[in-house]
């Protein structure tokens, strides 16, 4: 039986662009890769909370009341893990970008142009449209990952 993780992904919108993390090279997991800030929800969280505290945890940022857009869920059967990624979005609300050494770098990216970007996390390329339409529903997305890190089964619930 897989292990289910539960996640979450943020997109801070400030100025018509999402706040991305361009991971480190030299991390384990996604290196290299593009993606919206996040992490593991705790125990004793809610995934909104989840999404506020790793927020501000991974980049100095505030925001309130994230907006739930997509339920993800990432399956790699060679690690028998299963990832349920909420991915929300926020509009900014404070602080300053602050830099984590070893996580990777913080940047401002123009919304239309994230799907352009060199190495995004895999399951953006559907996602990040999904988000640009504002619309309110809850979307849902399988996504099932070789041992490369590729999506090789896809499909799109609500949408």
């Amino acid at each position: 039986m897989a292990k289910f993780i539960s996640t979450t992904n943020c997109y801070v919108e400030k100025d018509g662009k999402y706040l991305m993390l361009h991971r480190s090279k030299d991390k384990d997991k996604f290196p290299g890769v593009w993606m919206g800030p996040g992490g593991k929800q705790e125990a004793e969280e809610s995934i909104f909370q989840t999404c506020v505290r790793e927020v501000k945890e991974e980049t100095g940022i505030v925001i309130e009341n994230p907006d739930l857009r997509i339920v993800a869920t990432n399956n790699y059967p060679d690690k028998n893990k299963t990832f349920l990624v909420f991915i929300f979005t926020s509009k900014y609300k404070s602080g300053d970008i602050k830099k984590f050494p070893g996580d990777g770098e913080l940047a401002w990216i123009d919304k239309k142009k994230i799907t352009e970007l060199e190495k995004l996390h895999p399951d953006l390329k559907w996602h990040i449209p999904i988000l640009l339409k504002n619309k309110k529903e809850v979307i849902f997305t399988y996504n099932e990952y070789n041992n490369k890190g590729e999506v090789v089964k896809h499909n799109i619930i609500g949408e």
